[in-house]
């Protein structure tokens, strides 16, 4: 019976030939190597699943999975449910990791629910942008501040990667990414994940390289902008709204989840009138009316009823062609 793996990396891939190698690459040559690679083909139609195959055969970490396509949800969710070792890392096809991203974790000698490391992302010409975590190389139980910084301070938090989660935390919590979504299903993953851990440990180092690539076939690219931002914005706030209670955090949250709410409603209300007819303008808006009362019913996020309204009108200024159409609407569910 073989030995259990330290570290499960989730590779979900489709159409990334022109990166994956130099991806999987990066992985075969970490400093820390005691792993297992689950390399998950979501119906690619290049050269990736023989990449993927190529790799099988060289090492045995690896292992493949070939699927229907399903997207970037359903690939991750399936390694989820294929890992065995006691950490779960993400990696997306099209970017790579530095020779100690791992061993720089410092997980060996550190005992905590979530460990977290920051990144650079590649643009153009070779040039790299880095993303810090403030106040770096300490262990924290004090979740909710570490959260406050995290969401309002950075964006570190949005994404999957450049992180180390506790397997028995996702399995036991059956936490999945959520399939529905094709757009923010990555940070309401975390959040959710946030609801269980009771430590976290932050590192100074930045080994994960993002790629900023135009790889119109990437499993990110791949998205499509369905109308379901009102259903992430919802789903957003009452992971957050949990998370603030739990862990027992200070205003500063509470005023950053409401900002960002009405800051979401104006991008939705924005998206509405890019393709939609009448009928579908109504229906979406009549979901971002139900967010609303769903604030209201929170006694930590009461709104005045003027206030909404002030708030909602305000947005009209920048959509005026279609300011008697809404304010209609915000009459009648207000």
């Amino acid at each position: 019976m073989s030995k259990q793996p330290k570290i499960s990396i989730i590779i979900p891939v489709y159409n990334a030939e022109k990166y994956l190698t130099e991806c999987l690459q990066s992985v075969q040559f970490q400093s820390f190597t005691d792993f297992e690679v689950l390399l998950v083909n979501d119906g690619s139609t290049d050269r990736s699943g023989k990449i993927c195959e190529e790799f099988v055969e060289k090492d045995s970490r690896f292992k493949v999975f070939h699927k229907e396509n399903g997207g970037v949800s359903s690939a991750r969710n399936l390694g989820i449910k294929n890992a065995s070792g006691e950490f779960i890392c993400f990696i997306d096809s099209d970017d790579y990791i530095k020779e100690n991203f791992f061993k720089d974790f410092k997980f060996e000698t550190n005992s905590a629910d979530l460990f977290v490391q920051g990144y650079h992302i590649k643009i153009e010409n070779q040039q790299f942008l880095e993303r810090s975590i403030i106040h770096a190389n300490l262990k924290s139980n004090d979740i909710g501040s570490i959260l406050c910084n995290l969401e309002i301070k950075t964006n570190i938090i949005e994404t999957p990667w450049s992180k180390l989660f506790k397997t028995n935390i996702i399995h036991d919590n059956n936490l999945l990414f959520n399939e529905r979504l094709h757009n923010g299903e990555d940070h309401l993953f975390v959040l959710s994940y946030f609801k269980y851990i009771n430590s976290i440990y932050l590192s100074n180092s930045n080994n994960y390289i993002y790629n900023r690539a135009d790889n119109p076939d990437s499993l990110i690219n791949q998205r499509i902008q369905h109308h379901n931002f009102g259903y992430y914005n919802h789903k957003v706030f009452d992971r957050r709204i949990e998370n603030y209670r739990i862990h027992n955090m200070k205003q500063e949250y509470k005023d950053f989840i409401l900002t960002m709410f009405h800051a979401n409603i104006y991008r939705s209300i924005k998206l509405l009138f890019n393709d939609l007819n009448e009928r579908q303008k109504k229906k979406y808006f009549q979901q971002y009316m139900f967010e609303i009362k769903k604030i209201e019913k929170d006694n930590h996020f009461l709104i005045q009823k003027r206030g909404k309204v002030n708030h909602l009108v305000s947005v009209l200024d920048h959509n005026f062609p279609y300011m008697p159409f809404l304010i209609k609407l915000i009459y009648k569910y207000v």
